[in-house]
């Protein structure tokens, strides 16, 4: 039988219910709030990780077992497009912001329109440089792992035995 979420986490409540689980989570890895507790902020900072993780396993878990305007959003051509290219964009995105702030900082200082201009920038050049590393760096992998077999699978040994 199909594991399914327990009914308060099903359908568009529940996802709107991971999300604040998962957002309770982020603020619990904020500075100011762990320093808030004093000498037991260190308790809330480890609570951070795993409620943001468990809020955002649910909300995937939604959007796959329940039919809501998430999954159909999420569902979106557009939006299956960032969803295939977001592990090159996770990997992408520091450079290319580092890159583009240097660029415009200087030119814009620290600002809201210098910030502005660096976020819609990274963005307009983290898509198609984490789209070319998908496409040459993560599908030939990924095509080629399909024919992998790990030795310890094979029936021959690792390592051939030595005759002295």
């Amino acid at each position: 039988e199909k594991y399914q979420l327990p009914l308060l986490f099903r359908g568009f409540w529940g996802f709107i219910l991971a999300f604040i689980i998962a957002y309770i989570g982020r603020i619990f890895m904020l500075t100011e709030f762990v320093n808030f507790f004093g000498n037991y902020g260190f308790i809330i900072r480890a609570f951070g990780d795993p409620l943001m993780t468990l809020g955002f396993s649910i909300m995937m878990y939604n959007l796959i077992t329940t039919k809501t305007v998430f999954s159909g959003f999420f569902s979106w051509k557009p939006m299956l497009f960032i969803g295939r290219i977001s592990y090159s964009m996770y990997l992408w995105h520091f450079i290319i912001c580092l890159w583009v702030s240097r660029l415009l900082m200087p030119v814009f200082g620290i600002s809201n329109l210098g910030l502005y201009s660096v976020l819609i920038l990274s963005v307009i050049l983290a898509v198609p440089v984490s789209w070319l590393s998908y496409k040459f760096l993560e599908l030939p992998y990924f095509k080629k792992s399909k024919h992998f077999t790990p030795l310890i699978l094979t029936k021959e040994p690792a390592y051939p035995s030595s005759k002295i």
